[in-house]
């Protein structure tokens, strides 16, 4: 199994002593199976910043350069869920994000 370059590069920041920009991915997914997971809106909200960005055709997602520090991933517009996310302790997170069934 080979390294993601993001994984790389937050190894070689590691060994030249700086912090590495964190990163938030994950995926989307319908519990059961009704909702198509591409196109879902999310946000992360952190610090005094709002990010957005959209799932792809396979649900997946993802938030780069981030600060360290703790965030809220936001998604659902009829309904809005939240989770924290906690990057105080880990330079990335994965979260899986799941579709009302509604």
């Amino acid at each position: 199994m080979s390294a993601s370059p993001h994984e790389v590069n937050a190894l070689r920041a590691w060994k030249a002593g700086l912090q590495p920009k964190a990163r938030i991915f994950g995926g989307v997914f319908s519990p059961d199976g009704r909702k198509s997971p591409a196109g879902i809106k999310l946000q992360l909200l952190g610090g005094n910043q709002l990010l957005e960005t959209v799932s792809d055709s396979r649900g997946q997602f993802e938030f780069l350069n981030l600060a360290i520090g703790n965030y809220q991933l936001i998604w659902g517009a009829a309904a809005p869920r939240a989770r924290s996310v906690d990057l105080t302790r880990a330079w990335c997170a994965r979260v899986l994000v799941p579709l009302d069934s509604q």
